[in-house]
């Protein structure tokens, strides 16, 4: 899935991600949005879900 994400920000102006809302359990951010927000060619807003 991150492949698809890292190559799509190549040719993207922002990427937008889902995060867990806050007060779930577990982290917030996952492997891939991690990978993304570290390896993305453009700039990336990471939106909680409600």
């Amino acid at each position: 899935m991150h492949t698809a994400l890292l190559r799509a920000s190549a040719a993207s102006d922002l990427l937008v991600l889902g995060a867990r809302p806050h007060g779930s359990p577990g982290p917030r951010l996952g492997m891939v949005n991690g990978t993304v927000l570290q390896h993305a060619h453009c700039p990336v807003a990471v939106v909680p879900r409600r």
